[in-house]
Parts: structure tokens; C-alpha cells; sequence
């Protein structure tokens, strides 16, 4: 329930602020714990389209689920 209640703060928040890199990533992150996996990149793309040295893209983009990870593994 708290996953669903952070992915709603979040889009709420990016809807005031479409360019603020953490709300992607922090929505990124409440999508994986709901096992939205293809939003939830899709996220962190968007975040390193904004800034492309935002270190702080989560860890589970590059291994949400195997076939995601098979993906950005082969580019």
C-alpha cells in the first residue's frame, strides 16, 4: 500500500515539476515494488534524458526482470 501511496506522490509531483530528475527515479522505485518493471525503466530513462550523469538511477533498472535485463544488456 505505501508503494501505491509514493508512485501517486511522485506523479503528482512531477505534474508541478516535469523536469526534476529524483521524482523519476523515487517513481522509478515505487513502480519496481508494485512489479511495473517496463514503467519503472521507463522512468529511469526518462530521468537520464533530463541529466545524463544522474548517478542515482536505481540499481534494479539494469536487472528488474530478465528480459529487461537481457535488453539493455544487448543495447
Amino acid at each position: 500500500m505505501c508503494c501505491v501511496l509514493a508512485f501517486l506522490s511522485f506523479t503528482a509531483a512531477l505534474e508541478l515539476d516535469a523536469n526534476n530528475v529524483a521524482l523519476y527515479t523515487n517513481r522509478a522505485t515505487a513502480r519496481w515494488a508494485m512489479q511495473q518493471y517496463e514503467e519503472g525503466l521507463a522512468d529511469c530513462d526518462r530521468a537520464l534524458e533530463i541529466n545524463s550523469k544522474w548517478v542515482k538511477v536505481p540499481n534494479e533498472s539494469k536487472t528488474c526482470t530478465p528480459e529487461l535485463s537481457f535488453r539493455l544488456h544487448m543495447g
